[in-house]
Order: structure tokens, then C-alpha cells, then sequence
């Protein structure tokens, strides 16, 4: 089993990368092989699976592109894990 993550234009409508991984790689880990494709003046919509204290800090040392994230509820014993709530 493989797991995958793409960049997607939406003004162009064209996918601009793709990263495949294995089954148990994990969705942020195969999202940072994809960043070096955007632009600047690009802006990253990521869902509620996403949010993680050392994504926030990769991009914002190594990229100047802007980025929204869906933040949801979740239960404490998962923000002492690394997540953002």
C-alpha cells in the first residue's frame, strides 16, 4: 500500500507535484518533499490533518509562502503530542 500527497493549481487547474510514500510514512512528512514547488506569492490550504508544531516551524524558517490551515477541536491528551490546537 502506498500513501500520497499533491500539490494541486487552482488557477492553473494542473497538479504540481506529487510525493508517493509508504502506507505508513506520514501525510507531513511526504507534504515537506513537495514545498520546494511553490512560489512566493502561493498560498498553502491544508486540512485539519496537517497542524503539527514542526510544520509551523518549517515554514517559517525555510519558506516565505502563505499557508491556512483548518485547526479542529482536539482532545488534550493529542496536543501533548505535537499538535496545535
Amino acid at each position: 500500500m502506498a500513501r500520497c500527497v499533491a500539490l494541486y493549481s487552482v488557477k492553473s487547474r494542473q497538479w504540481l507535484e506529487v510525493a508517493v510514500g509508504r502506507y505508513d510514512e506520514g501525510e507531513r512528512e511526504l507534504l515537506l518533499k513537495t514545498l520546494d514547488q511553490l512560489d512566493p506569492n502561493d498560498i498553502l490550504v491544508l486540512d485539519r490533518g496537517y497542524p503539527a508544531w514542526w510544520l509551523f516551524a518549517a515554514q517559517q524558517g525555510q519558506r516565505t509562502v502563505a499557508y491556512l490551515m483548518a485547526l479542529g477541536l482536539i482532545p488534550l491528551a493529542r496536543r501533548k503530542r505535537g499538535y496545535i490546537a
